[in-house]
């Protein structure tokens, strides 16, 4: 049982023309190429080509216009959508979690159950939907494995999101009436349904009750600790946080309660008369204003103030890498409601200030790092790898990612299974990826250059060399750079013209290994 206490801070009211922070670069501040590369990768999930590169080398006054164009790629929708995962902790969550009716899915029926919140975010950005939407929207994204899942009629349309009005008398209201959701954040008999009131605030309001900070005495005699639900009625100590936190818990009712004993297909049914009974235990309310059902709570929470702020929190964090004080993120949340509630409104506000071009080491998130080597080496971002880089729970943990169960956050600091990690990608990808690329045609190739793979000959195979420090590092190099000279040494003891396959293999797996490849 929820038991926070105290007083919800104010919204903070924007300022109406603030701008996003100065995008001049100045002392500690990334070069136009380090800013194109980042932003490359937050935005598109992938380096940049070796044309962007050769013309913001050529003039760094081009990066901008290069960036902003980025935030206008059809796959700045699935990067958003996983910026959304640190704020909902979905994805790997029934792949984590041990309750029975998870072990009954497939893990392709467990990904699309993760994944099923954040395609909604996907499609708001795709669509360049208001971010309101997401409390508010009358369908959700549903694709055939989802549909088996949950024992939903499938679109028919394999893996691919389809947005699908509900099929049950669930009110809509966006992630509010989602299964997914609901089944992550689940609730039980005596907790009332107050763990999914405290995560509506916490993932749409950035307030958690638990965090609350309040003075008081909290002296309750035994009979009213006996009396638990009468005392967070009563006490003036529960009452701070109950008197908001009960009459929003009061909406989820209709969402089964968690159980280690039933079947999923009793634990995805909303239940209108179960949905009634809760309400009926305490009058439904949004802080202190009555809503009548999800749909109104949709509404409502969508037109309070702190809803854009949150949710520009939740992209700037995302993007930025780290966590923002009330007047960093202000130009932020200025820049959303600017731009009509639009995150790629947003997303341009974010990229192209001076915060987020500041000379720090990132840690590359993992679903990009995943879909930027598969771009790079010339491989599909669905082999085996680099699916198991992000859904494979083993291979995660070893590179610091989250679960979003018993470890919900990333961890970002370098540390032994990192080089784990790397090593065993760099194993898996490097041959797989110069045999396939030597057997496409001369003009395909992308590690390849000019004439024959595997080269022996010094002047070609340095070619080679810088070649892969572009795609793989984003670097600009000359043939006679010292870091081209390194591996032009590793390729001679590693066999060079004698054993060439091997020299090469062992070239590309030191690359792979690199620490700039994770690092941004």
């Amino acid at each position: 049982m929820i038991m926070a206490c105290g007083v919800p801070p104010a919204a903070r009211a924007p300022a109406p023309d603030a701008q996003p922070a100065a995008k001049a670069p100045g002392e500690g501040q990334l070069s136009a190429t380090a800013w194109l590369t980042r932003a490359s990768l937050d935005l598109r999930g992938v380096r940049p080509s070796a044309a962007e590169l050769a013309a913001v080398a050529a003039d760094p006054d081009a990066a901008e216009a290069l960036i902003l164009g980025f935030v206008d790629d059809a796959r700045f929708a699935d990067r958003a959508a996983w910026s959304w995962n640190d704020r909902l902790h979905t994805a790997l969550n029934f792949k984590s979690t041990t309750l029975r009716g998870y072990q009954e899915l497939s893990e392709a029926q467990k990904e699309a159950a993760g994944f099923a919140p954040l395609a909604l975010v996907a499609w708001i950005v795709a669509e360049d939907q208001p971010v309101t939407a997401l409390v508010t929207n009358t369908t959700l994204p549903l694709n055939d494995d989802l549909a088996a899942a949950f024992g939903l009629t499938a679109p028919g349309r394999g893996a691919e999101w389809v947005m699908s009005a509900h099929q049950d008398a669930r009110p809509p209201a966006g992630l509010l009436a989602s299964t997914s959701l609901w089944l992550v954040v689940d609730g039980d008999a005596t907790n009332h349904n107050r763990r999914r009131a405290n995560a509506v605030s916490t993932m749409f309001l950035c307030e958690d009750f638990l965090s609350r900070e309040a003075a008081f005495d909290f002296d309750l005699s035994v009979e009213e600790l006996a009396a638990m639900e009468e005392a967070v009625r009563t006490q003036p100590a529960c009452l701070t946080c109950h008197a908001g936190l009960d009459p929003l818990a009061a909406l989820f009712g209709g969402f089964a309660e968690r159980s280690d004993q039933a079947e999923l297909s009793r634990l995805t049914v909303y239940s209108p008369w179960r949905a009634e009974w809760a309400m009926g235990w305490r009058a439904p309310a949004y802080f202190g204003r009555p809503v009548g059902n999800l749909s109104e709570l949709g509404a409502t929470l969508a037109a309070d103030p702190r809803f854009g702020r949150c949710a520009a929190r939740t992209l700037a964090e995302g993007l930025i890498g780290e966590p923002l004080d009330d007047d960093e993120l202000s130009p932020y949340h200025d820049a959303l409601l600017n731009g009509g509630m639009s995150l790629r409104a947003l997303a341009r506000a974010i990229v192209t200030s001076e915060r987020y071009r500041r000379d720090d080491e990132r840690a590359l998130p993992i679903d990009a790092l995943s879909s930027s080597l598969a771009q790079a080496l010339g491989l599909s971002a669905e082999g085996e790898t680099f699916l198991s880089l992000i859904w494979s729970l083993e291979h995660r943990r070893l590179g610091g990612g989250g679960d979003d169960h018993t470890a919900p956050d990333d961890v970002d600091e370098p540390g032994v299974g990192h080089a784990l990690r790397d090593a065993w990608l760099a194993r898996s990808v490097a041959e797989l990826a110069l045999t396939q690329d030597a057997d496409r045609a001369p003009e395909e190739r992308i590690l390849w250059i000019a004439g024959a793979p595997y080269p022996t000959e010094e002047v070609a195979a340095r070619q080679v060399l810088v070649r892969w420090r572009q795609r793989l590092l984003s670097e600009q190099l000359s043939q006679s750079d010292p870091g081209v000279d390194q591996l032009w040494a590793l390729w001679s003891a590693a066999g060079g013209a004698a054993d060439p396959e091997a020299a090469w293999t062992t070239c590309l797996e030191a690359l792979l290994r690199h620490p700039m490849g994770r690092l941004y």
